[in-house]
């Protein structure tokens, strides 16, 4: 079977529409019963409209986050879904290698550099790599046993579905690196890792999430874990990555950790070694271990120059901007790096970036700045106004963020739920605890409501203002005085076009309601997670289906029925379900002089209302087939 991917999606093909279907008939679930059961798997896009999409080949294709929904509640693997038994090729990620997806049309994402992290080649011990396989998901192990073949210098020594597990996988011996998932249901990976190396293990770990989340990353370094990788890098990158780590090297995305690293900087104003000569950090890892056994700072023993390049380490920059920043070249930082890991008995250059970041020295060289910069006279600085009024938020689409014409960047996904879930609340209160519920839902991060502030301080300073997050007794609160809103201008346009019919100007209704349809941009909250973004997006969707209904039915009351036919035509392929819509085309026909084309209309609709959701025409629907009758 012919299949493609094309920016996150999988072609639907005959065959997949028929296999989906196929596949409920056995089970005698109505459309609406399999959508149910993707919503409490988690998937809001899978409704009974859409599933009636796929099976009738209307829609053309599905992401591969619907297809892993639909596969595990059918019962099957998403190879049998579309009917594929492909292996993996490197260009794919290892999200879509796990989720069966395949094909050659993939791009491969460029690799991080990485600086020395990365050695030429590393040794294999005899008989392959053997690797400890910790994922709470059967076909996302299966999918890692097709990455990491035999053929290609791997052993699966064991797999294990939950963290509780993995000492008794280890008693057997023989394990060269654990390949950990972070998100398990009872010992989630990083609690896992935190007890191995309280153990006194010494297999190296490299953490495995889906999820693009600076709170997952960091706790997986300050837990001991050598590395990790994002299952949306490329298959090569992991292959690459499980060896390197095998090996006794460091894996680490150099872009990702620095910008974790910045978030913990900002969130925490005082080092803990700077606040009192005899506190102590943290201990976690190799590094915070050792960190905590000394009474004084052990980083005194190193020489200035090994100092400075410990910073530049722990604020997550690679050799090459190292050497550039120090003006030496990278052999030397590599022999500084060398001598560190001596002198502070780390490991590797993981150990190295944490323990930087425990004892506050990745943050020194940003305080000295601010010590040393001249105050400048307010009458002379540039510096932009702390004001709101030239903020805009767009959410009916990609969330985004513009000042003064200029993109805003909004940093990660969670992030920017959580912006969300305070925008979509003008001038309301939310706690921490409810945000944390409302951007992780069931899946809360480790820290639980610690990271809220994190991510608040990161909002404020990227938004460049530091009012319009407030926080007060009861919680955080978005200040929209003075912020445009696009989701805040649909409603005062759908109230403005709501007036105007009230009047009796039906034409201004008309065009108030147009100007609301084109504040959307695609998908509300498009690629947005979590409890909150999910019920949002519908409540949109269902406003935009609102008022197109409205606007077409004023349309039809101006005599404008060409239009408003072209218009219905395109809004019933978009909704082939719809009742409401259906019937609208049907009195557009009607009064276009189309009579047979409306009741061509109403005989398809009855068709697909019956073959796919087991239902008969509403009473609305049926008095507009008959008043167009002869």
């Amino acid at each position: 079977m012919e299949h493609g991917e094309y920016g996150g999606q999988v072609s639907v093909t005959t065959q997949v529409a028929d296999r989906v279907k196929s596949l409920r008939s056995e089970r005698r679930w109505s459309a609406q019963r399999l959508a149910d059961e993707c919503a409490r798997a988690g998937s809001s896009s899978l409704t009974r409209g859409t599933i009636a999409k796929i099976e009738s080949g209307v829609r053309k294709s599905i992401t591969v986050d619907e297809l892993a929904t639909l596969s595990g509640v059918l019962g099957v693997s998403p190879d049998v879904l579309i009917g594929a038994g492909f292996a993996a090729p490197e260009t794919l990620s290892v999200r879509q290698a796990t989720e069966g997806r395949g094909g050659d049309h993939a791009e491969p994402r460029a690799s991080a550099d990485l600086g020395s992290v990365q050695p030429a080649e590393t040794p294999e011990p005899a008989g392959g790599i053997r690797v400890l396989l910790v994922d709470d998901q059967e076909f996302v192990r299966n999918g890692l046993r097709r990455v990491l073949r035999r053929d290609e210098g791997f052993v699966i020594a064991g797999e294990c579905a939950d963290g509780a597990e993995v000492p008794a996988a280890l008693a057997a011996g023989g394990i060269d690196v654990i390949v950990m998932d972070l998100r398990m249901k009872d010992v989630d990976g990083i609690e896992a890792t935190r007890r191995l190396r309280q153990s006194g293990s010494d297999v190296p770990v490299l953490a495995l999430t889906t999820f693009d989340d600076d709170e997952l990353l960091a706790g997986a370094l300050r837990a001991g874990a050598v590395g990790y990788v994002l299952k949306d890098s490329p298959v090569r990158d992991f292959v690459r990555a499980v060896r390197v780590v095998a090996g006794g090297e460091a894996w680490l995305d150099a872009a990702v950790t620095k910008r974790v690293l910045a978030a913990y900087r900002a969130a925490s104003t005082v080092p803990s070694e700077f606040a009192s000569s005899t506190g102590q950090p943290a201990s976690y890892g190799h590094a915070g271990a050792l960190a905590a056994s000394r009474p004084q700072p052990a980083w005194a023993i190193l020489t200035a120059s090994e100092l400075e390049v410990l910073r530049a380490l722990g604020r997550g920059e690679t050799d090459a901007e190292i050497a550039d920043a120090l003006a030496i070249s990278e052999v030397t930082v590599n022999s500084h790096l060398s001598r560190i890991f001596t002198k502070l008995d780390l490991r590797n250059r993981a150990d190295a970036i944490v323990y930087a970041f425990d004892h506050g020295i990745n943050a020194e060289t940003a305080v000295e700045a601010t010590r040393q910069q001249p105050a400048r006279s307010p009458a002379k600085s540039t510096a932009r106004p702390d004001t709101s009024s030239e903020l805009r938020l767009t959410l009916l689409g990609p969330v985004r963020a513009r000042r003064s014409g200029i993109g805003l960047d909004l940093g990660p996904i969670r992030q920017q739920a959580l912006l969300a879930a305070l925008v979509l609340r003008p001038d309301t209160a939310v706690s921490a605890d409810e945000l944390v519920n409302d951007v992780w839902g069931l899946e809360p991060p480790g820290t639980g409501g610690r990271v809220v502030p994190v991510y608040v301080h990161r909002l404020r300073k990227c938004l460049q203002v530091a009012t319009v997050i407030v926080r007060d007794r009861s919680g955080y609160r978005f200040a929209s005085s003075g912020v445009w809103v696009d989701a805040a201008r649909l409603d005062e346009l759908a109230d403005e076009a709501d007036g105007a019919e009230q009047a009796g100007d039906i034409a201004a209704a008309v065009a108030l309601s147009s100007r609301a349809l084109e504040l959307f941009e695609g998908t509300p909250l498009a690629g947005l997670t979590g409890p909150f973004a999910d019920g949002q997006r519908l409540r949109l969707e269902e406003r935009r289906m609102t008022l197109s209904v409205r606007k077409l039915e004023w349309q039809l009351r101006l005599g404008h029925h060409d239009k408003a036919v072209a218009e219905l035509l395109a809004l019933a392929k978009e909704h082939p379900h719809s009742e409401p819509i259906a019937a609208l085309l049907i009195r557009a026909l009607h009064a276009s002089d189309r009579r047979a084309d409306g009741l061509k209309v109403y005989q398809e609709i009855s068709t697909r209302l019956v073959r796919d959701l087991g239902v008969e025409p509403g009473k609305e629907l049926r008095r507009v087939r008959d008043a167009i009758l002869p």
